[in-house]
């Protein structure tokens, strides 16, 4: 390591937009998620931040994305007849 080099502190939260930028989700799920209480986040004066572990756990609880061998059949486009 340089000797100019400062260590970066770990991440332990984040705000909003931090966390949109960590996970990638939109920003209107990260707000309804909070508004719902499925996300918990902590009010430090006028800011919403969302602890490094809360933000974890609410990213392993969402459902896993269905594989194609566990997809359900969805109905099959039919074109109207003339």
């Amino acid at each position: 390591m340089d000797q100019n080099t400062k260590p970066v502190p770990p991440v332990i939260s984040y705000s909003p937009e931090g966390y949109k930028q960590a996970t990638g989700l939109p920003r209107t799920h990260i707000y309804e998620a909070l508004a719902s209480g499925a996300l918990k986040g902590k009010k430090g004066g006028r800011r919403t931040i969302i602890t490094f572990e809360e933000g974890r756990r609410y990213i392993n609880d969402l459902p896993d994305r269905p594989t194609r061998a566990t997809a359900q059949p969805g109905p099959e486009f039919v074109l109207p007849a003339d």
